[in-house]
């Protein structure tokens, strides 16, 4: 076996939904003006898969399906199939079914990946990819795996039918800053430890803030 000494990513791929939502359009719901949003956010548009007009979801426009098609593009940059992977992990905070199938396996079948590439998911929201990437990281530099595939993907437009107008603060967060869409990272180990990840970190810091969902869980 070759001794693995560094990690490199050797394909990415991402995927928006089609549909571009402007703040023109955000604003009728929010109570908040165009040029607000745009001072205090930097934010002019977002795509969504869901419309908030005619509040249906688009019919290929689920969480699945924006991993599925960022996974396709970023395997075609690295020249590989789905059979050569040895481990995929997707990271979402929106899977397509609560508690199973895991929604990394149901993007294993989708792929077609080999019965010998493994599959979990990561909830964790915006630091699961640094996650990952350690994870992967020490996986590769260990020659547990090969190859991996990462796919980080959120779709929190369809949520918005759900808004609570006593909490214009979480409408906020999920109309104007959380929008819809994926990427996907391909990693491989190499002999050389001159290019690629040269060190990885990662941490938390647990705090209760506005983004929390107290009645999305058990507590």
């Amino acid at each position: 076996m070759d001794i693995i000494r560094g990690v490199r990513i050797v394909g990415t791929g991402s995927y928006l939904p089609p549909r571009e939502v402007r703040n023109e359009i955000l604003c009728r719901y929010l109570g908040k003006s165009q040029e607000w949003v745009e001072r205090f956010f930097g934010i002019k548009s977002r795509r969504f898969s869901f419309d908030p007009e005619s509040r249906s979801m688009d019919g290929n426009g689920h969480d699945g399906d924006l991993a599925y098609e960022a996974a396709i593009r970023a395997l075609e940059m690295a020249g590989m199939s789905p059979e050569d992977l040895d481990l995929i992990i997707r990271i979402t905070c929106r899977p397509e079914y609560l508690h199973f199938p895991d929604s990394a396996c149901v993007l294993h079948k989708r792929l077609q990946a080999s019965r010998d590439c493994a599959a979990f998911s990561l909830d964790t929201g915006c630091g699961g990819l640094i996650y990952a990437l350690n994870l992967v990281y020490g996986l590769i530099r260990g020659n547990g795996v090969q190859r991996a595939l990462i796919v980080p993907s959120n779709t929190s437009s369809p949520f918005h039918e759900r808004w609570d107008p006593d909490e214009p603060q979480r409408q906020l967060l999920e109309g104007i800053i959380f929008a819809d869409g994926a990427s996907a990272l391909v990693l491989d180990g190499s002999e050389s430890s001159e290019n690629g990840i040269l060190c990885t970190y990662w941490g938390a810091w647990p705090q209760n803030d506005p983004m929390s969902y107290p009645a999305g869980g058990s507590r």
